[in-house]
């Protein structure tokens, strides 16, 4: 079954390769949406895909990279956008707001 959800990721989990972590295991997924750093610390990911695929994009989000260190992910279910088609890096908080991406392709 597709699903949408938003996930913040807390702890350290900046300037640890948090960002590219999640494009990776995402894209190994099937997994489309995005992934940003936020203002306080935190990491925000927008993940759409299938229930068994997110349940294990999920897990290993929890743990994150060697470097990271995860203190706690809330996850809010959201609705479907068919329009995602690729799992994206966005650079800044800022930038999801203005349109600019960067994406990552594994």
């Amino acid at each position: 079954m597709l699903q949408a959800l938003k996930l913040v990721v807390s702890g350290r989990v900046q300037q640890v390769s948090y960002r590219l972590f999640a494009v990776q295991e995402a894209s190994s997924r099937g997994i489309v949406g995005y992934v940003c750093n936020l203002a306080n610390g935190s990491v925000e990911v927008v993940a759409q895909g299938d229930s068994g695929a997110l349940s294990m994009f999920y897990d290993r989000l929890r743990n994150g990279p060697k470097l990271a260190r995860v203190d706690g992910v809330t996850v809010t279910a959201i609705p479907i956008d068919r329009e995602r088609v690729i799992f994206r890096m966005l650079m800044e908080e800022t930038g999801r707001k203005n349109g600019t991406t960067s994406t990552v392709n594994s």
